[in-house]
């Protein structure tokens, strides 16, 4: 039983370590260059200013007489941290999109991504995105309040006091 279990523990540890089904590495690196392409690392260069930001104020409201030389260390280590971590992050993407997408439709994307439209669209989508929400939170306000005075309204006629 205990050779059982011993036999059970390694197979499922060198499944864990070593995935049935590697990413070729053609695929891998045609997926590398279709997450630059299309700006999906691009919120790694924001994160930094906004963990510093938040960071910075924590630190400010402890010892409120840190000068902003000594803050700036911040935003050093962060964005150094960042910029060596990419690789990292990249590895954890790509499992997701190998996934998803034949190489053939990763191939498709590069090629998209490097025409004039696929440019356009990448450079103004965060925008786009941006006001999306934006509006999306405005109607989604809208709907909430009718939906929440007709449910209330419905609820009150079953004899239910709100």
């Amino acid at each position: 039983m205990l050779k059982l279990i011993a036999g059970t523990l390694t197979v499922i540890i060198v499944l864990a370590v070593h995935p049935a089904q590697a990413i070729e590495q053609g695929k891998r690196d045609d997926l590398v260059k279709l997450f630059f392409l299309s700006g999906t690392t691009r919120f790694l260069d924001q994160l930094p200013s906004i963990m510093s930001q938040q960071m910075r104020g924590m630190i400010k409201n402890k010892v409120p007489k840190i000068s902003e030389e000594h803050l700036n260390i911040i935003n050093e280590e962060i964005t150094r941290e960042f910029k060596s971590s990419l690789s990292g992050f990249l590895d954890l993407m790509i499992p997701l999109y190998d996934k998803a997408f034949s190489h053939q439709e990763i191939k498709d994307m590069i090629v998209f991504y490097e025409t004039p439209t696929g440019r356009k669209l990448n450079k103004i989508l965060p925008d786009l995105a941006q006001a999306g929400m934006a509006l999306g939170q405005q109607w989604g306000g809208k709907i909430g309040r009718r939906a929440g005075e007709r449910a209330a309204k419905r609820i009150r006629g079953l004899g239910y006091e709100l």
